[in-house]
């Protein structure tokens, strides 16, 4: 496992290597922006484009939301 940051701008990638991939049911990619409000404000502009997402809500780890992306992965959006 190994992982990239921007060394304090908030960015971090972490990468994992395996002989077989087999992505867990709870495999999905996040982006943690800066407030709720900006989480809010991304969710309400997904829903007027007529995407199918869930309000923002306490995750037990942040305040944000999933949605399935095109090609079936999950995005987590939070603050």
């Amino acid at each position: 496992m190994g992982f990239l940051t921007d060394n304090g701008g908030g960015f971090l990638l972490s990468l994992m290597k395996a002989r077989e991939v087999a992505y867990p049911n709870t495999f999905h990619i996040g982006f943690f922006v800066g407030s709720r409000e900006t989480v809010d404000e991304v969710n309400r502009r997904l829903q007027e484009d007529g995407f199918d997402v869930p309000a923002p809500e306490e995750t037990g780890h942040s305040y944000g939301f999933y949605v399935e992306a095109p090609g079936g992965f999950t995005v987590e959006l939070g603050a």
